[in-house]
């Protein structure tokens, strides 16, 4: 992490999702499942809050990061879908 500075021009507190999501003013869907290892569901959540509008968030009770799709096909194309369709109208 020290190297960052040297090597890459920025920080650790610039590798901070949370502290620049305020800024993100296009939409933002936020999907997330509870049984992620790496970024909790509060973790998710925090994220969420911290966004500006507008945005969406959807919490897959039982899955992972890797399996939103397969954990539960159709109301994951059916919202991201929905989610694309308002966003690019």
């Amino acid at each position: 992490m020290w190297q960052l500075k040297p090597r890459l021009g920025i920080g650790v507190d610039d590798l901070r999702p949370i502290g620049r999501m305020g800024q993100i003013t296009v939409p933002k869907f936020f999907l997330a499942g509870d049984a992620e290892r790496r970024t909790t569901a509060k973790e998710s959540q925090a994220l969420f809050d911290a966004a500006a509008q507008p945005k969406q968030f959807w919490l897959l009770p039982g899955a992972g990061h890797e399996d939103l799709h397969a954990f539960t096909p159709e109301s994951y194309e059916r919202r991201v879908l929905a989610f694309l369709a308002k966003s690019l109208d």
